[in-house]
């Protein structure tokens, strides 16, 4: 069976990298993966199973026109070193990648969208990104709202709905277990809230975040701090967010803990406060560790994964107060760890076979 490539940005610390060691031990298929920037976590590329191989543009490429340039002509060299009709995966939401992918095989290049699809939109190069998803072979989506919502975008009228495929994203409960104590699951909850995000201000919703945290009674506040796992661009002006709420002594910022699973399976509530995702991973971890969890009910992923409810508390996106009455609740009626756990697990059946389903098909 032909070797499959996939292109990324780079190899950090995130989502999409962990959802791609996911789709990677699930499968003996060969692949070789391409981080067109050489940004990587030495951990995480240690954790890649024997059937795959990395391979970066050499030298490294600067964020550029310069760097982008250089990056077409490498994929190009390669392409001539690739059996004929390789596929090839665009896996980051990036023109760059996307382009890199195009370069490699005009003719079968997929692109898979982690983020929310209005994100997309933000960037100055958003028409040059559609006109280059019109000519992919497939667009593989993460979970049927976010694809959903993708196809109610005016900008996307040009693309068949016809070539879209949901792969949904899946916690790996199994993976889990193995490396955690899994018959503590939730069994020995610790007094803090826990939230997992990258600091973000684009899509992660800090602001209500603290501000429903503030307005927990005082003894609540007192006994349970809030835990923040993560790093990213904002992270000095989250923690002044943290200072103008009055709470910056009861917000703990851990950094990076990778994974989060023990952290998650300890916190006696989980907490997902964004504006817009593309699924939320975390938020499927958490359930997957036995986690209590609470969510903002934003587009798109967290109704989905919960199940409008069934096995986590959902708050309207953007409300302080229905954060905070959704803590106490999560508090008073935890959600039992092996409610999440089983609702993970179907998740990971169905989440395997769909890409197990999308390697064989690309051939």
């Amino acid at each position: 069976m032909k070797r499959i490539v996939f292109v990324m940005d780079r190899f950090r610390t995130g989502g999409a990298e962990s959802v791609f060691l996911n789709l990677a031990r699930h499968t003996d298929r060969r692949i070789l993966l391409i981080p067109v920037h050489r940004e990587l976590d030495r951990h995480l590329i240690q954790l890649l199973p024997e059937n795959v191989k990395v391979i970066f543009p050499d030298p490294p490429v600067s964020r550029n026109s310069c760097g982008l340039l250089r990056l077409l002509r490498f994929a190009r060299r390669l392409r001539g070193r690739l059996p004929e009709n390789t596929a090839v995966v665009n896996f980051s939401d990036t023109l760059t990648t996307l382009l890199v992918s195009r370069a490699l095989n005009p003719a079968k290049y997929y692109s898979w969208i982690h983020c929310n699809p209005r994100e997309l939109l933000r960037s100055r190069t958003w028409r040059a990104y559609f006109r280059l998803l019109r000519g992919a072979q497939e667009l593989i989506f993460v979970c049927r709202s976010q694809r959903d919502l993708f196809f109610s975008l005016p900008q996307s009228r040009r693309i068949r709905r016809g070539k879209a495929r949901v792969c949904p994203n899946y916690a790996d409960v199994e993976q889990i277990r193995r490396q955690t104590d899994d018959s503590r699951a939730g069994a020995e909850r610790r007094p803090y809230f826990l939230t997992a995000a990258r600091l973000d201000l684009r899509s992660k919703d800090f602001g209500t975040l603290f501000e429903g945290y503030a307005r927990l009674p005082e003894d609540i506040r007192g006994t349970y701090p809030l835990v923040i796992l993560g790093d990213g661009p904002d992270r000095e002006k989250i923690r002044q967010m943290a200072d103008d709420a009055g709470i910056r002594t009861r917000v703990i910022f851990a950094g990076v803990q990778a994974p989060p699973w023990k952290a998650m399976r300890e916190a006696s509530v989980y907490i997902q406060c964004s504006r817009a995702e593309g699924f939320s991973l975390a938020l499927l971890e958490a359930l997957a560790c036995g986690g209590n969890t609470v969510a903002a009910d934003c587009p798109t992923g967290p109704a989905e994964i919960l199940a409008g409810g069934r096995y986590g508390r959902l708050f309207p996106a953007g409300d302080p107060e229905a954060l905070a009455e959704k803590i106490l609740e999560a508090l008073q009626e935890p959600i039992p760890p092996e409610t999440g756990i089983e609702r993970a697990r179907r998740m990971d059946d169905i989440g395997i076979r769909k890409i197990r389903e999308f390697l064989r098909d690309v051939g």
